[in-house]
């Protein structure tokens, strides 16, 4: 379905942040359903997503609660 909603560098956005958990949170080694597991999502992952310039995550230490931008994966 073709939004018309956002303009193409949402899409850009939502295209990256994909990409991000794919590679590191889902992972080849299903590291995801680890953690579901065990309750817990290791700080790097945090750490990580703010390198990657994501909004809402700690861009310098991963001591701060995410705002997890779930509308940017629908």
């Amino acid at each position: 379905m073709l939004r018309t909603l956002f303009e193409d560098v949402h899409e850009d956005f939502r295209a990256s942040f994909r990409t991000f958990l794919e590679r590191e949170v889902i992972g080849e080694e299903g590291r995801y359903g680890d953690w579901e597991r065990a309750g817990i999502v290791p700080r790097e992952v945090f750490a990580l997503a703010g390198r990657g310039g994501f909004p809402g995550w700690p861009s310098r230490s991963a001591t701060a609660a995410p705002a997890w931008p779930t509308s940017a994966l629908t």
